[in-house]
């Protein structure tokens, strides 16, 4: 892959995210944080309506049902991981309901989340 070939691809991923971003604040959602960096990695957007907060990870991908499938195991464990980091100082203040979103961003149709990962977070 070329540097270009990376450039175009990463403007396409953020531009995912926007949508991903925007398909959330339409929802209601208020965005709290966009490419969140913890010690276990990157956060795409954190998110949150009334009690319910969302760490959603953005694929973007030609159907809704690649995009789910494009997070692994791994990817999971390391989404939840950062969730972790980011929550610590929080949840000594308050417990809330918490999930975990993929995001799917197709070409044709508005990003939309996905169910939740495995099980979500449960703390």
């Amino acid at each position: 892959m070329t540097a270009g070939e990376r450039r175009a691809r990463l403007r396409r991923g953020r531009f995912a995210e926007v949508l991903a971003a925007a398909a959330l604040m339409a929802k209601g959602y208020r965005i709290l944080g966009r490419n969140v960096k913890t010690r276990a990695g990157e956060i795409d957007i954190i998110a949150v309506r009334g009690k319910r907060l969302v760490f959603v990870e953005v694929k973007r991908r030609l159907t809704a049902d690649a995009a789910e499938a494009a997070i692994g195991g791994r990817q999971a464990a390391r989404i939840h991981a950062a969730a972790d980091y980011w929550l610590a100082p929080a949840l000594s203040r308050a417990r809330a309901g918490l999930r975990s979103h993929p995001a799917g961003a197709t070409p044709l149709a508005a990003p939309r989340p996905q169910r939740a990962l495995g099980q979500g977070i449960a703390h």
